[in-house]
């Protein structure tokens, strides 16, 4: 309910636009009291790993969003309820996503982008691995028979 006056004084040498600056104010009291009674509906945590957790959320009315804490990526898939539920990022560059009325059965589970390429990348790489070995071994076998031929055909010319 108080009108606050904000001057923004751009340093010297900074040509920043600051007409579409926007400053927010938040009244602790409310901010705690609201806060208590968001905590009381929050998402009850079951299974929690590096990456995939699994929990239960409810709203009492209406539909809302789910703020995490957890810092926005496009490699987070989200289900609700068994359908993909889509996340964005808020303000801060947290991950949201929206709910609705009623209780839910929530899962999140993290594949960095990029994992599937990586894996079939590595999984080409390590086939590669193999043949050149077995190509190589059976390399060093015929030039191990043929060292051995060799020797013998010196030892019976020296004899």
């Amino acid at each position: 309910g108080k009108t606050v006056t904000v001057t923004i004084v751009p340093e010297n040498g900074d040509d920043a636009d600051y007409s579409k600056t926007v400053v927010y104010a938040e009244d602790l009291a409310v901010l705690r009291r609201l806060s208590g009674s968001a905590q009381k509906r929050a998402v009850a945590i079951r299974q929690i790993s590096p990456a995939h957790l699994h929990g239960e959320g409810s709203i009492a009315s209406g539909s809302g969003y789910i703020h995490t804490s957890i810092p926005y990526s496009a490699g987070w898939n989200i289900t609700v309820d068994g359908r993909t539920a889509i996340a964005f990022s808020d303000v801060n560059g947290m991950m949201c996503f929206g709910i609705t009325e009623g209780s839910h059965v929530i899962d999140m589970v993290y594949r960095p982008t990029g994992f599937t390429v990586g894996m079939i990348i590595s999984a080409i790489a390590v086939i590669l691995l193999i043949a050149y070995m077995f190509a190589l071994g059976s390399r060093i076998r015929r030039y191990k028979k043929q060292d051995k031929e060799e020797a013998e055909e010196a030892k019976s010319i020296w004899r």
